[in-house]
């Protein structure tokens, strides 16, 4: 497979062969419909609709042999929705931000719609690590430009002889020449470094045993989960109007998180910034965060709740609801109502979090993208909020609830789900899982074995299927705290 990447194909092409590939159909029970499922959560963090479902058999006939696997496989792969995965996710892990509906429609437009032509994964990682606005997010200097590549797209500072090699592309860089800062990056990611994290991240996404198998292994340490009191009080709190922010922050706050990140005050600080900024602090950060906060419970509480207060927490919180529920970032005028609401700039007994999500979930867009009927609605906010099917008996009480079943009754549905037990007990339990697990259960993955310093989430800059490693899952933290249980 390296010698394919070095050879110059593109990594969508290695990700068909793989996803195709007898072991993979193997691990998910040799069958069509599990393949057909597998397929989908692993590269569209989604499982496919009854109608894709319908779709897909007949491409895989009654065995799924290798052919109609590659076929599925690259349909899958080279569609619409996984090329704006894969825009979200340079974008996110290059600029630290999620692109505009602009830029999605511009970048997947040039991604390839199979895997011939068109522009490769790594070439568009290449392009947007030499913008203008990649090279400005590092102080316009070539010096600091360079190291931060090889962080950004292998997960390690260059060597002294690397930097020596390149001192004089440096030099043009700093003169502000785009072409010399894509000449960099693209010897990055034309080298065998870049390639051998690539296939790792494959195998480690793609070739792991299914959830029944985890399921029967031991973990090598237990998921934390919140004592009795601690729920109770969590969902005490949550039912007088304290918001999931507040939640969030008193976990970050305590003890048990400190000692997590090591028990000191920058190790604190670093993991407060990756868990809810998903990014380190930079020096200056740093330097502020330890001269202002006393370094014991009280000044981690105080800390914890100003960072889970930033605008920066909320435009993440903002694009990543708009990310799970409509596929798309926020336009401009949609992520200001969603700060002001995040912020509390209104009068409602429905916490922000939860009125931000009755929003999205209101308008036409949702609801035409759950299916287009009331029905499908009800089964697609049910799934999306609580992850799990719909029972026949809940489906149909909303369904039974008074005409007309417009834009109010989209939002009394959703605010009925946001507001049940099973919801607050699933956010609850996720915050305790995420921020205070020191690891969740380990799966064997296939060979090759993971290479050290290796970037877990290079290969999704190229599988995109899921984020590892710091992006966790491409939708990161806040959003996986909202909408999902614990970990089976």
């Amino acid at each position: 497979m390296t010698a394919q990447l070095n050879a110059g194909a593109d990594g969508t092409s290695v990700q068909v062969d793989l996803l195709a590939s007898a072991e993979y159909y193997r691990d998910v029970g040799s069958n069509p419909i599990d393949f057909t499922t597998r397929l989908y959560d692993d590269v569209l963090e989604h499982d496919p609709t009854p109608v894709e479902v319908a779709d897909a058999l007949p491409i895989l006939g009654g065995g799924g042999v290798a052919e109609a696997r590659s076929r599925l496989a690259q349909d899958v792969v080279m569609s619409p929705e996984a090329r704006a995965i894969r825009v979200d996710a340079a974008f996110h892990t290059l600029l630290k931000r999620y692109p505009d509906s602009a830029e999605v429609a511009l970048w997947v437009n040039r991604l390839p719609g199979s895997v011939d032509g068109g522009m490769s994964g790594a070439e568009m990682v290449g392009a947007i690590a030499a913008s203008a606005e990649y090279y400005a997010r590092n102080a316009d200097v070539a010096a600091r430009f360079l190291p931060q590549l090889y962080e950004d797209l292998l997960n390690r500072k260059p060597t002294t002889a690397e930097l020596a090699i390149d001192a004089a592309l440096v030099t043009q860089a700093n003169a502000g020449s785009t072409a010399v800062r894509l000449a960099m990056a693209e010897r990055v990611i034309s080298g065998n470094e870049f390639h051998h994290d690539e296939i790792t991240s494959f195998f480690e996404t793609y070739l792991r045993p299914t959830c029944a198998r985890i399921a029967s292994q031991e973990c090598a340490a237990p998921i934390q989960n919140p004592s009795a009191a601690q729920l109770s009080a969590a969902m005490t709190a949550l039912a007088s109007g304290s918001t999931e922010e507040s939640i969030i922050a008193g976990v970050v706050g305590s003890d048990a998180y400190y000692e997590r990140q090591g028990s000191t005050q920058a190790g604190f600080i670093r993991g407060v910034y990756q868990d809810l900024l998903e990014r380190a602090p930079t020096d200056a950060e740093m330097s502020a965060a330890l001269s202002k906060y006393t370094n014991d419970s009280t000044g981690h509480a105080l800390f914890a709740d100003s960072m889970a207060n930033t605008i920066t927490y909320q435009d993440l919180v903002v694009s990543l609801d708009y990310q799970q529920l409509l596929l798309r970032a926020p336009f401009p005028g949609e992520m200001n109502t969603g700060q002001r609401l995040l912020a509390g700039n209104f009068t409602s007994p429905q916490p922000p979090d939860d009125v931000l999500l009755e929003t999205i979930m209101a308008t036409p867009e949702y609801f035409a993208d759950t299916g287009g009927s009331d029905g499908d609605f009800v089964a697609g906010t049910v799934a999306a909020l609580l992850l799990r099917p719909g029972t026949t008996q809940e489906v149909s009480g909303y369904l039974q609830r008074p005409l007309p079943h417009d834009a109010a009754w989209q939002d009394g549905v959703a605010q009925t789900i946001l507001d049940s037990s099973e919801n607050r007990t699933d956010f609850i339990r996720g915050v305790y899982e995420q921020l205070l697990s020191v690891q969740v259960c380990a799966a064997n993955i296939g060979s090759p074995q993971p290479g050290g310093g290796s970037l877990a989430k290079i290969g999704i800059l190229l599988v995109f299927g899921v984020l590892l490693g710091a992006l966790v899952v491409a939708i990161g933290v806040p959003a996986i705290l909202k909408r999902r249980g614990p970990q089976q």
